[in-house]
């Protein structure tokens, strides 16, 4: 699960900025509900498995799966069987398979998932009902344990729960996915920015993060295919803080595409695709961004010497778009 955030932003405020009226909220969460499936694991209670196709697969945050069969209960009341046949280790997404589903899955829909993230409210589907939310901001970034990898994450605020909401799946105001809450976190300072932490998140609300709509996607994708692996972005490289502004080369794969195309420990990335890195996390969040078999452009400098160097985008593994302290 995520543990910190490395680019927090700090709020003082306690208005909402958009509220959703109460009967079309109501009205997207009936329909929101037809994608879902309740569950419920031993650590981490109860929570939501979302159907993402007619075959009867769900998606569904790692952290409410504790075992290999868990059980659901559809819209309807009914309980169902349910596989855990594939997880993304880099996400921490895990699919599952809906055993003898076939009148059940009739009854229920696939989600819609939204492009990209918008501006707007939200809802938080809890089976104890919804949280009221909206946006923040989609430029932070997160550590998750245990392999200390940094991935891209969405911010968002909700009214505050009296129970724990990770893994609960948040949709817009037009009925489609948005994000699943990976966790609420506690905030950190970092070198571009402090935080007073007395001063953080606005009275009354719950500040909350997610990878964006365009990596759940990519692990939907992925979940659906006949891998059932989702194809992450890496290019074969771990990253540090140097000296200067930029993302510092601390370890570079061999045979990776970062080695093929001449990129070496030590070298500091300043721009990637012609704008600017001011540090690993700016290189982080653009590297996750792209599309397997794309290629960047890197501006590197070394040795006081500035050269470009072309690479192509290939699938990481359990190692990749990790960074290095």
């Amino acid at each position: 699960m995520w543990l910190s955030v490395v680019s927090p932003a700090l709020f003082v405020a306690a208005l909402w900025t958009t509220t959703p009226d109460k009967v079309e909220a109501e009205r997207v969460w009936e329909s929101a509900r037809e994608s879902l499936l309740e569950i419920e694991s031993r650590s981490a209670g109860r929570g939501y498995a979302i159907l993402i196709d007619r075959t009867g697969l769900f998606l569904v945050s790692s952290s409410l799966v504790d075992q290999a069969q868990v059980w659901g209960r559809t819209p309807q009341g009914t309980l169902v069987s349910l596989d855990v046949v594939s997880t993304d280790e880099v996400t921490q997404f895990a699919l599952l398979l809906g055993r003898s589903m076939d009148q059940q899955l009739a009854r229920m829909k696939p989600v819609r998932l939204a492009a990209q993230p918008d501006e707007g409210w939200l809802l938080a589907g809890l089976p104890s009902g919804v949280l009221r939310g909206e946006w923040v901001g989609s430029n932070r970034v997160g550590l998750m344990k245990p392999n200390s990898r940094y991935l891209p994450l969405t911010e968002m605020r909700f009214e505050t729960p009296s129970i724990r909401f990770g893994g609960a799946p948040v949709f817009n105001s037009n009925g489609e996915l948005v994000a699943i809450v990976s966790a609420t976190l506690e905030p950190v300072a970092t070198k571009k920015e402090s935080m007073n932490k007395a001063q953080y998140g606005p009275t009354g609300l719950t500040v909350a993060y997610s990878l964006g709509p365009r990596v759940i996607q990519r692990v939907v994708d992925g979940f659906r295919s006949p891998s059932r692996l989702p194809k992450h972005p890496t290019i074969g490289a771990f990253f540090g803080e140097g000296k200067q502004p930029g993302a510092l080369v601390v370890d570079v794969t061999k045979g990776s595409p970062s080695d093929d195309a001449g990129l070496r420990t030590g070298d500091l990335i300043v721009a990637i695709n012609e704008i600017a890195v001011e540090d690993r996390f700016d290189l982080v969040r653009a590297l996750f961004d792209q599309v397997v078999g794309e290629v960047v452009e890197l501006k590197v400098r070394r040795l006081g010497q500035e050269a470009l160097l072309n690479l192509k985008i290939t699938i990481g593994d359990q190692r990749d778009l990790a960074t290095r302290r």
